[in-house]
């Protein structure tokens, strides 16, 4: 299988349109960047670790790091506007992400949704008029138009995990107090919270509470909670002037030390480190 690298088609650069056509003969291949596709017109068939999914005007797939992956053309009219980017061209924090899950949990974005496969659908036709602009602006290289793709891309992400969340929500009514709970974690992630004053506050038990996230989100409860906890960490690193003690505390953690250890582990730099090459961006 190939492997597309970063250095050929993004070409020492963070981001990087391309355009396929009814002529194009797709052929299975992995990349080493994120890669987002919009269906303009026509038909085809996304094969992704083997699953055949079909694809039409209007359907979007955001395709992770090394996920096997080939479309193959099914009309003459086919037209797709394929976007490659680094993680680090939403945000520079990102230059050691390796997975879209992470892009999506950074505070650009701020959205908790776990896949290795994104497929959407531009029902209302939304997305499109963003796509048309991104394109212009990468087209005609003007003054800042690098910033304004980043932002315009950014939106594109920010409403198609809307869709997704909405649709994920929609799905499992029979967890009604779910999202409820994912808002109180959202909202108080600096307090002690266990599952077992989670299942006190809401009246499920500790194994009912663990099987929501496992359910909806496919992560445990325990990783969910650090995931907000240290993208607050990063937030206050970057946007205040507070000791690592202070900050350690106000994101949940008693002890700083612990605190060190798990930033590093997540994010690849100690807090410190990170605050050095971040503060103020």
């Amino acid at each position: 299988m190939l492997v597309y690298d970063k250095k050929s088609y993004l070409q020492g650069n963070e981001f990087s349109v391309q355009f396929s056509d009814g002529e194009s003969k797709g052929v299975l291949h992995s990349h080493e960047f994120l890669e987002m596709c919009y269906i303009v017109s026509g038909t085809a068939e996304h094969i992704v670790n083997g699953i055949k999914r079909p694809l039409s005007a209007g359907s979007i797939i955001i395709i992770d790091y090394g996920v096997s992956h080939i479309v193959i053309d099914k009309s003459k009219d086919f037209y797709s506007v394929n976007m490659l980017f680094m993680p680090e061209y939403i945000d520079d924090s990102l230059f050691n992400c390796l997975s879209f899950k992470d892009v999506l949990r950074n505070s650009q974005i701020n959205f908790i949704y776990y896949d290795n496969y994104y497929h959407f659908r531009d029902d209302n036709g939304e997305i499109l008029p963003l796509i048309e602009k991104l394109v212009e602006e990468y087209n005609n290289e003007r003054h800042g138009n690098m910033q304004y793709i980043r932002c315009i891309l950014i939106q594109t992400i920010i409403l198609l995990m809307r869709k997704c969340e909405s649709k994920a929500m929609q799905a499992k009514k029979s967890d009604k107090d779910f999202e409820t709970i994912v808002e109180y974690l959202r909202t108080h992630y600096a307090e002690h919270i266990s599952l077992n004053g989670l299942s006190r506050m809401f009246n499920h038990s500790t194994a009912a509470i663990y099987q929501m996230f496992q359910k909806n989100l496919n992560i445990k409860y325990a990783d969910f909670l650090t995931d907000i906890r240290i993208n607050a960490a990063c937030n206050l690193l970057r946007e205040t002037s507070d000791s690592i003690d202070e900050i350690a505390a106000a994101v949940g953690y008693k002890d700083t030390g612990s605190f060190r250890q798990v930033f590093k582990n997540k994010i690849g730099l100690t807090p410190k480190a990170y605050s050095k090459k971040f503060s103020g961006l």
